[in-house]
C-alpha cells in the first residue's frame, strides 16, 4: 500500500465492523470506524518480554563485542586517563567491530563520582588511588545490551576497594544462583537488598540487629537503585515481570555506594542514624572512595541463566588483566 492510500484502505476494512484499527494510545490518526487505543500498548510490551532465537542471536552480538571493548579499556587503563577518554575508546572499539551505535551514553565515573547513578560528565581527570566504574554497551541491529564493571585505575585492588568489591561480587552471584523460570523478580530484589545489609553489618559499616537494619531499610542508603530491568529493543525494555520465564533478557546489577548525599540523609535522620557506624563510613567518604557496581546482561534459561556478559569479574583475573593479559578483542 502505498502511503497517499493508507487512510483510505484502513477505512474500507474498519467499516462496518469488519476489522478493528489498532493504534498507539499516543498515536493521532484520523479517526476511522472502528478504531481501538487501548491494547495495542500493552500488547506490544507483553511481545518484548521473552526473545525469540533470532532476537537472542543479535543480543549476544551486543554483548560480545561491548564485553571485549569493557576487557580492552581494562588493559588500556592507566592514572592520568580522563574519564572522556574512557567512553570514547569504548565508543571507537565498539565502531571498530562494526558497532555504530551505543545502546546509551557511556557513564564513566572515578574517584567519588564512581557513586553518582547515571553520571555523564565525564570531564575529570583520574589520579592515583581512584576506582573506576564503567556502565556502557552497544547496540547491534537495534538491540542493546547493558554491561557495568569497576576497578581501580591502577590496576591494583586497594584493602578497602577488594572489600567492597567482593561484597558486590557476592551478592550478583547470590542472585544469578536463583534465577530460573518461575522465581518472582521481587524475591531476587528482595535477596539483594537483604543481602547487601547484611554484609554491611558484618563488614562494620552498620550496627544493630539484621532484622531492624532491614526493616528500616538501611540497604536503601548505599543501594538506591533496582537490582535491574530487561533488555532488548531498548536497553530498558518493557515487561520485566512475575514470574520470571524462559528467553527474558535481564541484567543483574547490584552495587555499593558512598555517596555522601544519600548517606548524610540518613545520618540527619534521628530514626536510622544511630544504626550507621559513622566514623568508618566518613573514612570511605574522606578517601572519596565512590562505589562499586557490577552489571551483568542474562538470558533465562529453562534451568538457570545463560550469561551474555564475558567481561571477567573477580579481582584475580581483572588484575592480571590489567597487568598486561591479552586484548581479546574481536
Amino acid at each position: 500500500i502505498y502511503t497517499e492510500e493508507i487512510d483510505k484502505k484502513l477505512t474500507e476494512i474498519s467499516i462496518n465492523g469488519q476489522k478493528t484499527i489498532y493504534i498507539l494510545s499516543t498515536q493521532t490518526l484520523p479517526q476511522f470506524p472502528n478504531t481501538d487505543n487501548t491494547q495495542l500498548n500493552s500488547a506490544l510490551g507483553v511481545s518484548r518480554v521473552t526473545k525469540t532465537d533470532s532476537e537472542l542471536v543479535l543480543l549476544r552480538t551486543a554483548a560480545k563485542v561491548s564485553s571485549d571493548a569493557h576487557i580492552t579499556l581494562m588493559k588500556d587503563s592507566k592514572v592520568g586517563l580522563y574519564e572522556y577518554n574512557y567512553g570514547g575508546y569504548f565508543v571507537y572499539y565498539s565502531i571498530s567491530c562494526g558497532l555504530s551505535h551505543q545502546a546509551y551514553e557511556p557513564i564513566v565515573g572515578s574517584g567519588n563520582r564512581s557513586a553518582i547513578l547515571h553520571y555523564n560528565t565525564k570531564r575529570a581527570q583520574t589520579i592515583e588511588g581512584d576506582i573506576l566504574l564503567i556502565d556502557a554497551g552497544a547496540e547491534y541491529r537495534g538491540y542493546a545490551t547493558d554491561i557495568t564493571r569497576t576497578y581501580p585505575v591502577n590496576g591494583k585492588f586497594s584493602p578497602e576497594q577488594t572489600l567492597i568489591y567482593e561484597m558486590v561480587e557476592q551478592v550478583v552471584a547470590e542472585v544469578e544462583a536463583i534465577i530460573k523460570p518461575g522465581v518472582s523478580w521481587s524475591d531476587c530484589q528482595t535477596l539483594a537488598q537483604h543481602s547487601v545489609c547484611r554484609k554491611l553489618l558484618s563488614a562494620g559499616f552498620l550496627q544493630g540487629s539484621l532484622d531492624v537494619l532491614i526493616q528500616n531499610r538501611m540497604y536503601y542508603y548505599f543501594f538506591p537503585h533496582g537490582l535491574g530491568h530487561s533488555v532488548g529493543l531498548d536497553v530498558h525494555d518493557p515487561g520485566l515481570k512475575n514470574p520470571l520465564a524462559k528467553n527474558m533478557v535481564i541484567t543483574v546489577e547490584p552495587g555499593i555506594y558512598f555517596n555522601r548525599a544519600f548517606i548524610q540523609q540518613g545520618l540527619n535522620n534521628p530514626t536510622v542514624k544511630n544504626f550507621f557506624v559513622a566514623d568508618k563510613i566518613m573514612s570511605y567518604l574522606d578517601k572519596n572512595f565512590g562505589g562499586v557496581r557490577i552489571e551483568d546482561t542474562v538470558v533465562v534459561t529453562e534451568t538457570g541463566i545463560e550469561n551474555l556478559a564475558t567481561v571477567p569479574k573477580t579481582i584475580l583475573e581483572i588484575e592480571a588483566i590489567m597487568a598486561g593479559g591479552e586484548i581479546l578483542l574481536s
